[in-house]
């Protein structure tokens, strides 16, 4: 064991001696919630801060003891005392914590004393160890695997984050935090959680034993920072000006589009940018699953619509498909559907062909060809049986522009293509490339 790592050990055990007795400065001997259970850390006795050298010794002692006062402990923490400690203030807190530390003669620098009391007021009323990753502006994604596997994307690469939750248990409390705000249940009859936080975040999580190797979360967290422009997208090389105007000139011109790429390429982006091309006078009707679209403020004639999963009966459920064919009704100047996935697609291609010009939407796909095929299954999906030749048919009259995203190795989102769908050729859709970005080489590395 290295050094480093008896002084991680040392520091989190003398944060468990402090979450003990504050626990008890907390939960005066009288108060009902006050039970056997929580008695038995009166008998806890604390010991003098040893040296590096002796902690190797008392380390190996003591590893099974410890581990199991501290998943008591911690299970205790993060369940009664959230509740318990509803009325004291952070101040309140950071006063009790400073007569424990006293008491038990602790002594710990300005920086340590803020981050023990910044994970404890995380554990008590926050997220736990994913408070801090929620705040980082330079995080997009938050994603857990299990309870001791968390890594973030950042910058558009994926990093490691050394801290974890303690247990199963611990990250299942986390995750049922986040979602008791929203209505949702977390639990054997409710494995699988879907949901947009109050801040626009999204989240999901799997409960195990569906998820085989433990509970997994991803959340993938609202920036509050304004959209990217076009410039923005010109400076980072996701597209050039020759595209931006291309694109332009097929919004005012009223073009069905669809923006195609893979998970995180940088399509809602892209989206946004079109919208924003869109004329302020037009009404605009938005259609999404989860909210994610970011119209421009200075388009005020717009109506924001989001599917609802309902109750676990079956009730209040509000589809995709429902608010296309009620969007239809609403008199929408341009329809925006911020991603198709099913059986809807059939009836956004019977908007398009009948006078709704100027559609947007995006779908998961790895190329424009591969678009069109996923467009003609989910079309198929539908309760309406309809031949193969006719949606083939349907798409191409509806469609007229589709363009392409990827993110590379190194991060960066791209535009890889741009293509026209030209119409039936036979059976088959035509699609024409106009713009293709083609990679003839890797600069810095």
């Amino acid at each position: 064991m290295t050094e480093k790592q008896i002084q991680s050990e040392l520091a989190k055990r003398l944060l468990n001696k402090v979450l003990a007795k504050l626990y008890l400065e907390l939960i005066p001997p009288d108060h009902p919630k006050r039970t056997e259970k929580m008695l038995k850390f009166d008998e806890f006795r604390s010991v003098e801060r040893p040296s590096a050298a002796e902690m190797r010794h008392l380390i190996q002692e003591q590893d099974e003891a410890n581990a199991d006062f501290d998943s008591k402990l911690q299970s205790l923490i993060t369940g009664e005392l959230a509740v318990l400690v509803d009325d004291f203030s952070q101040a309140q807190i950071e006063e009790r914590l400073d007569t424990v530390l006293k008491a038990e003669n602790i002594v710990l620098t300005p920086e340590e004393r803020q981050h023990q009391l910044e994970f404890l007021i995380h554990e008590i009323w926050g997220f736990g160890p994913l408070e801090p990753l929620i705040h980082e502006d330079a995080i997009s994604e938050i994603l857990i695997d299990r309870y001791d596997r968390i890594y973030v994307e950042r910058h558009g690469k994926f990093e490691d984050i050394p801290h974890h939750f303690r247990d199963e248990e611990h990250l299942q409390e986390i995750i049922r935090r986040i979602t008791a705000p929203l209505g949702k249940k977390f639990d054997r009859e409710n494995p699988i959680v879907d949901a947009r936080l109050p801040d626009g975040s999204r989240m999901n999580a799997v409960l195990s034993p569906v998820a085989i190797l433990g509970s997994s979360l991803v959340i993938r967290l609202f920036s509050a920072k304004p959209p990217l422009t076009p410039a923005d997208l010109i400076r980072f090389g996701s597209i050039n000006e020759p595209i931006f105007e291309f694109l332009k000139a097929c919004v005012q011109g009223r073009r069905n589009i669809v923006v195609a790429g893979s998970t995180n390429s940088g399509k809602t982006s892209v989206l946004n940018i079109l919208m924003g091309l869109i004329a302020a006078d037009e009404r605009i009707i938005t259609i999404e699953n989860a909210s994610e679209l970011r119209p421009p403020e200075t388009h005020t004639r717009i109506v924001r619509l989001e599917s609802q999963s309902g109750d676990p009966d079956g009730s209040g459920q509000i589809s995709v498909c429902d608010l296309v064919i009620n969007a239809m009704r609403m008199r929408p100047d341009r329809l925006v559907v911020g991603e198709v996935r099913s059986s809807e697609v059939l009836d956004v291609f019977q908007a398009m062909n009948t006078g709704h010009d100027g559609t947007m939407m995006t779908i998961h796909a790895n190329s424009p060809r591969d678009a069109l095929s996923r467009l003609e299954a989910m079309a198929t999906m539908s309760t309406i049986a309809v031949p193969l030749l006719t949606i083939r048919q349907n798409i191409s009259s509806a469609l007229g522009i589709i363009t392409h995203q990827e993110r590379l190795p190194d991060g960066s989102r791209k535009l890889m293509k741009v293509s026209e769908v030209v119409g039936m050729r036979g059976d088959s859709i035509e699609v024409q490339d106009i713009f293709e970005f083609r990679r003839t080489g890797v600069e810095n590395g």
